[in-house]
């Protein structure tokens, strides 16, 4: 774990927290597109620069349940919740995915963690074939947007947590 990622809480203080349907939501893909835009302006009301605020939540946000449409266990809910804390803004999912998506989830938390990220972005724009569906996006948000991952199996349930933690203050300083 990175040094930044160490010094955020494990669960920020929740502000936001929605429950889908995973079938139903994985039956369109403008599921993503309308979830995320929702997000973006729920969270961003009260920001100085809520345009900017809402563009960037709502294009991180679909990048994260573009690659949970694509890889996604067959059934049950899926929990998307929202912490922050200072400048850290948690994006959290939560669900029951099935082994093939467990691996994919366990493997891209492997290859997010690793030194040769950025140079892995750079593959998956140039051979998208290369890249297992939903990685890319997983990829650009580490790159893009400086997002640190925790990606991990429940002990208690047979559940994936995935938590996306980003330093909103330095994002919106550039």
């Amino acid at each position: 774990m990175d040094s930044a990622l160490a010094r955020v809480p494990e669960d920020l203080p929740r502000l936001f927290s929605l429950t889908l349907d995973l079938p139903e939501f994985a039956q369109a893909w403008q599921h993503c597109d309308n979830v995320s835009n929702f997000l973006g302006k729920a969270m961003s009301g009260d920001k100085k620069d809520s345009f900017r605020y809402e563009n960037l939540l709502s294009t991180i946000i679909n990048e994260i349940l573009e690659c949970l449409y694509h890889n996604h266990g067959a059934e049950g809910p899926v929990e998307l919740a929202i912490g922050a804390e200072g400048p850290w803004l948690q994006f959290s999912i939560l669900f029951k995915p099935d082994s093939a998506t467990a691996e994919f989830y366990e493997s891209a938390g492997d290859i997010l963690a690793g030194d040769d990220v950025a140079e892995r972005f750079d593959q998956s724009l140039l051979d998208s074939n290369r890249s297992p569906p939903g990685l890319a996006g997983l990829l650009e948000i580490a790159v893009s947007y400086d997002a640190r991952f925790r990606i991990r199996r429940m002990a208690e349930k047979p559940l994936m947590k995935i938590d996306v933690v980003l330093d909103m203050d330095a994002l919106l300083e550039e």
